[in-house]
This record gives C-alpha cells, structure tokens and sequence, in this order.
C-alpha cells in the first residue's frame, strides 16, 4: 500500500484517501487503526521542507525530481489528528499525547485530545 512509501507525495496523498474512506464512521476501524499506527510510527511528522523556492543553480525541479515540493509541504498529520477528535476515537489518545511531546505545535492533536476529554491528556494539554 501507499502509506509505506518511501515517496512523501505518494504516503501523504494515501493517508488522505484512507481519511475520505474513514469519513466519520467511528465504525470503520480498519482505516482508524492503520492511520494511528504511522501516526505512532512518525510517518506523517511533514518532510522538513518549508519553502519551495529555487535558486539560479538548482531549479526547484532538480530539489523535487518527482514533482513532490507542493504535496510533501503539507502532512496530514493535522487532518488525521482532528479526524479522530471529531470521532472521539478514545484509542487514539496515547499516539495523540505522543504526537505532542513530539511535536507540541501540532494543533489538531490539542483539539483531538480536547474533544476526546480523557483525564490522562491534561498534563500535556496544560
């Protein structure tokens, strides 16, 4: 499957298809369950690339042979995140609580975690 990819482009835009299957039935466990596990695993954590501009002697084609520097700027960490708030996928709140030690700006772990309202998410939401 394409969530394995070592391309960025190919992970991010199959983590996102999997959001559309998953919608907002809390009952669809498949999609939920493999979506946490790369959140757990870092996969969606963004590829670092903040800007995509070139230079005289490096083309922004050359940086980005596939074509990727617009679809990798953008993780799905955030929509994945505030999918299971809006699911108030209980599961999800260890791999949330991690996701902000790892990366506390990620906001819709925060409202995930907000949503959800699980006691054991305070001390990282304080």
């Amino acid at each position: 499957m394409r969530l394995d990819s070592e391309n960025l482009r190919h992970r991010y835009n199959a983590a996102e298809a999997v959001l559309w299957y998953i919608g907002n039935d809390p009952k669809k466990t498949w999609g939920i369950d493999l979506l946490l596990n790369h959140v757990a695993d870092g996969d969606y954590d963004g590829s670092g690339v903040t800007s995509v501009t070139s230079n005289l002697l490096t083309p922004v084609s050359e940086n980005f042979p596939d074509g990727d520097e617009p679809d990798i700027m953008d993780a799905p960490l955030d929509d994945v995140c505030w999918r299971m708030g809006h699911l108030k996928c209980e599961k999800a709140v260890p791999t949330l609580i991690d996701v902000l030690k790892r990366k506390p700006d990620t906001k819709g772990a925060a409202f995930a975690l907000g949503e959800i309202g699980d006691p054991q998410a305070i001390p990282i939401l304080i």
